[in-house]
C-alpha cells in the first residue's frame, strides 16, 4: 500500500456506506456485530457465510443483514475470502446510484467505531476528500467471569478488560493494525482486497486518515460455544483433517515449520485455560480496563455505542443467570462504569470468596496500572478480612505487574506494612 500526503480542503462528496462480514460459526455473536455496524452508520451490511455448521445465517439476518452469498469450502481461504468480497463490491457498484462507496470490512468479533465522533460515518464524512483509507487500531478483550458475553448484546458489557496489540504487527507507519475502511470510486482505481483486511494492494498512491478507527476485539466468548469452535478450526479429527488443512499440514507443523494460520492452534489452548485459575498464564502483560485503554488508543474514548437500554441488558442477564453470578457481573460492570455507591452497595452483598476474587483481581488491575499504593493497600485489607489468602502470592502478582525496581516493592516488607 503506498500512501500519499497532498489534501485537497474540501471534506467527502456523498457516498454510500456499506459493511462485509465473512461468517463461520458465529451465532453467538453475530447479531450484536449487525446491530453494531448499523449504529456506526452503515446502509447495509452484507454477509458471506462459508458452511457454518450451527445457526449464523439466521441470527444474522434477524440482526438485520442481507445474505449476499453462502460458500463452501472444506478449510478456511483468505483467497476465497478475498474473491467473494472483490466481487460482492463490484456487484454493489452496478446497482449504486452514488459513484462513490466506502467499505468496512470486518471478522464477526469485531467491534469498530470511531473515537471522537458519535458513528464511522460522521467520522468519514469529516474527512479531506482526498482521504481513500482509515486505519485502525486493536483493544483485544477478554473474558474473566459469566456471562461471558449474551447474544444480542455488545460484548463490551460483559468483557471489561482489554490489551492493546502493543506492535506485534503493524501495517503502515502510523502503526494500524488493520486496514479494513476503504473507499472505492468509479475511477477504475484498482484494489486489491486482502483476506484478513490488515492490508490491500492498489495500482495508484491512496491518502490514509490520520485518524484510526477503534476495533474492539473478542475472540473468547462464553466457552461451551468458544472451545468446540476452536477445536474444529485448528484441531485434526479421526482423518487428520480441520478448517487449516490435512495431513500434510499437521505433518509440516511436527517438523516444526510454521504453516498458514498455525496460530490458530495455540488460540485453541490458550482458551482453555482462558476459562480457568490459571487464566494469567495466557497474558504476556495484565489487562487493563477496556475504557482505561480506549482512551490511551484515542484519547476521550471511552464510550461504546448501544442499540439498548440499561434496563433490557440487567433484564437479559438477571433473567438468564443465577443471582451470584448476576451480581458478580454487576459488581464489575459498575466498577469499569464508575458507579462506586453500587459497587459498593452489591460487594457488601457477596459472599467472603466473591469478595476475595474481585479483591484479588482489582489489586492484579491496580498493578497493571502502575498505581502500587491501591494494590498494596488493598492487599492489605483482603489479608485482614480474609486470612486463608496467600499474601506472598499476592504480593509477587504485584510485583510481576509492577516491576522489581519500584521503590514501594524494594521497599516493602509484610510485617511492618500489615502493622502499619
Amino acid at each position: 500500500m503506498i500512501l500519499q500526503s497532498d489534501k485537497c480542503g474540501f471534506k467527502q462528496k456523498p457516498f454510500n456506506l456499506f459493511a462485509a462480514v465473512f461468517t463461520w460459526y458465529e451465532s453467538d455473536i453475530i447479531e450484536a456485530t449487525i446491530k453494531n455496524l448499523y449504529m456506526q452508520g452503515v446502509d447495509t451490511v452484507f454477509i458471506i457465510d462459508n458452511c457454518s455448521p450451527d445457526n449464523t445465517m439466521q441470527c444474522a439476518i434477524e440482526g438485520g443483514a442481507v445474505l449476499y452469498d453462502e460458500i463452501y469450502s472444506e478449510k478456511f481461504s483468505d483467497e476465497l475470502k478475498a474473491q467473494t468480497i472483490t466481487e460482492l463490491i463490484n456487484n454493489t457498484a452496478k446497482n449504486s446510484l452514488v459513484d462513490r462507496s466506502w467499505w468496512i470490512f470486518c471478522d464477526a468479533d469485531e467491534f469498530p467505531s470511531a473515537p471522537g465522533y458519535a458513528t464511522i460515518r460522521e467520522m468519514i464524512a469529516d474527512q479531506d476528500d482526498n482521504v481513500r483509507v482509515i486505519g485502525g487500531t486493536f483493544a483485544n478483550h477478554y473474558p474473566l467471569n459469566p456471562p461471558y458475553n449474551v447474544p444480542g448484546f455488545h460484548p463490551a458489557d460483559f468483557q471489561f478488560e482489554a490489551i492493546d496489540s502493543d506492535g506485534f504487527a503493524v501495517y503502515c507507519k502510523m502503526a494500524h493494525d488493520k486496514h479494513n475502511i476503504i473507499r472505492f470510486d468509479s475511477d477504475g482505481v484498482d484494489i486489491k482486497i486482502k483476506g484478513s483486511f490488515h492490508r490491500f494492494i492498489s495500482n495508484t498512491k491512496l491518502l490514509e486518515s490520520d485518524h484510526a478507527v477503534v476495533i474492539q476485539h473478542f475472540n473468547f466468548r462464553a466457552p461451551d460455544h468458544t472451545l468446540p469452535r476452536l477445536a474444529k478450526l485448528a484441531l485434526p479429527d479421526e482423518n487428520c483433517k480441520s478448517r487449516l488443512g490435512g495431513k500434510e499440514y499437521y505433518d509440516a507443523l511436527k517438523k516444526g515449520e510454521n504453516p498458514h494460520m498455525s496460530w490458530y492452534i495455540r488460540r485453541y489452548f490458550v482458551a482453555r485455560e482462558m476459562y480457568t485459575e490459571n487464566r494469567d498464564s495466557v497474558f504476556y502483560k495484565h489487562p487493563v480496563s477496556y475504557k482505561h485503554l480506549l482512551n490511551i488508543l484515542n484519547p476521550g474514548c471511552t464510550q461504546t455505542q448501544r442499540w439498548y437500554s440499561e434496563n433490557d441488558l440487567f433484564k437479559a442477564v438477571s433473567s438468564n443467570y443465577e443471582i451470584e453470578v448476576y451480581n458478580s457481573w454487576r459488581i464489575s460492570y459498575s466498577m469499569v462504569n464508575s458507579d462506586p455507591e453500587e459497587y459498593i452497595h452489591i460487594y457488601n452483598s457477596l459472599s467472603k470468596d466473591a469478595k476475595t476474587f474481585h479483591h484479588v483481581h482489582a489489586i492484579k488491575s491496580y498493578a497493571a496500572l502502575q498505581q502500587p499504593e491501591k494494590a498494596f493497600g488493598l492487599l492489605k485489607e483482603i489479608v485482614k478480612t480474609n486470612p486463608s489468602v496467600s499474601m506472598p502470592k499476592l504480593v509477587e502478582i504485584v510485583k510481576n505487574n509492577l516491576g522489581k525496581g519500584n521503590d514501594i516493592v524494594a521497599n516493602f516488607s509484610e510485617s511492618t506494612y500489615l502493622n502499619n
